[in-house]
Protein backbone atom coordinates (compact mmCIF):
# COMPACT_ATOMS: atom_id res chain seq x y z
CA UNK A 1 0.00 0.00 0.00
CA UNK A 2 1.54 3.01 -1.28
CA UNK A 3 -1.73 4.79 -2.25
CA UNK A 4 -3.73 2.92 0.93
CA UNK A 5 -3.40 2.83 4.59
CA UNK A 6 -3.52 -0.46 5.80
CA UNK A 7 -4.22 -1.13 9.46
CA UNK A 8 -1.67 -3.61 11.51
CA UNK A 9 -3.68 -5.13 14.65
CA UNK A 10 -1.70 -4.88 18.07
CA UNK A 11 -2.33 -8.50 17.93
CA UNK A 12 -4.21 -11.65 17.55
CA UNK A 13 -6.25 -13.98 19.62
CA UNK A 14 -7.64 -17.64 19.74
CA UNK A 15 -9.57 -19.28 22.50
CA UNK A 16 -9.99 -23.19 22.30
CA UNK A 17 -12.65 -25.18 24.23
CA UNK A 18 -12.60 -29.16 25.08
CA UNK A 19 -15.78 -30.41 27.03
CA UNK A 20 -14.97 -33.90 27.04
CA UNK A 21 -16.59 -35.09 30.42
CA UNK A 22 -14.84 -35.07 33.42
CA UNK A 23 -11.98 -33.34 31.55
CA UNK A 24 -13.30 -30.18 30.36
CA UNK A 25 -10.86 -27.09 29.81
CA UNK A 26 -10.13 -24.06 28.14
CA UNK A 27 -7.25 -22.15 27.13
CA UNK A 28 -6.41 -18.26 25.27
CA UNK A 29 -3.67 -17.55 23.29
CA UNK A 30 -2.39 -14.05 22.58
CA UNK A 31 -0.01 -13.38 19.40
CA UNK A 32 1.50 -9.75 19.49
CA UNK A 33 2.24 -8.26 15.89
CA UNK A 34 5.70 -7.86 16.31
CA UNK A 35 8.85 -9.20 14.32
CA UNK A 36 10.46 -12.77 15.17
CA UNK A 37 9.17 -15.72 17.36
CA UNK A 38 7.45 -15.98 20.48
CA UNK A 39 7.25 -19.47 22.38
CA UNK A 40 3.48 -20.59 22.78
CA UNK A 41 4.48 -20.30 26.63
CA UNK A 42 4.79 -17.04 26.63
CA UNK A 43 1.57 -16.62 24.58
CA UNK A 44 -0.64 -18.78 26.85
CA UNK A 45 -3.19 -17.41 28.87
CA UNK A 46 -6.63 -17.82 30.35
CA UNK A 47 -10.08 -17.01 28.18
CA UNK A 48 -10.79 -14.75 31.04
CA UNK A 49 -7.82 -12.95 29.92
CA UNK A 50 -8.72 -12.90 26.43
CA UNK A 51 -12.60 -11.80 27.25
CA UNK A 52 -10.94 -8.50 29.28
CA UNK A 53 -8.53 -7.86 26.23
CA UNK A 54 -11.41 -8.49 23.18
CA UNK A 55 -14.65 -7.57 25.06
CA UNK A 56 -16.04 -10.78 23.99
CA UNK A 57 -17.68 -13.16 26.12
CA UNK A 58 -16.99 -16.71 24.89
CA UNK A 59 -18.58 -19.92 25.46
CA UNK A 60 -21.64 -18.35 26.49
CA UNK A 61 -23.62 -21.67 25.59
CA UNK A 62 -21.72 -23.58 28.54
CA UNK A 63 -23.24 -23.58 31.84
CA UNK A 64 -21.89 -20.64 34.18
CA UNK A 65 -20.49 -22.71 36.77
CA UNK A 66 -18.29 -24.68 34.52
CA UNK A 67 -17.35 -21.80 32.25
CA UNK A 68 -16.41 -19.46 35.14
CA UNK A 69 -14.34 -22.29 36.37
CA UNK A 70 -12.59 -23.64 32.78
CA UNK A 71 -12.00 -19.77 31.77
CA UNK A 72 -10.35 -18.61 34.91
CA UNK A 73 -7.17 -20.55 34.77
CA UNK A 74 -4.71 -22.18 31.73
CA UNK A 75 -2.31 -24.64 31.36
CA UNK A 76 -0.66 -26.02 28.22
CA UNK A 77 0.13 -29.58 29.83
CA UNK A 78 -3.47 -30.26 29.38
CA UNK A 79 -3.33 -29.87 25.95
CA UNK A 80 -0.32 -32.13 25.11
Amino acid sequence: GKEHAISVPDGLYKVVLSLRQGKEKAIGFYVVHQSGKQEMKHTATSVDEIEILTGINFFVNVPDKLEDKIEATYSLKLWK
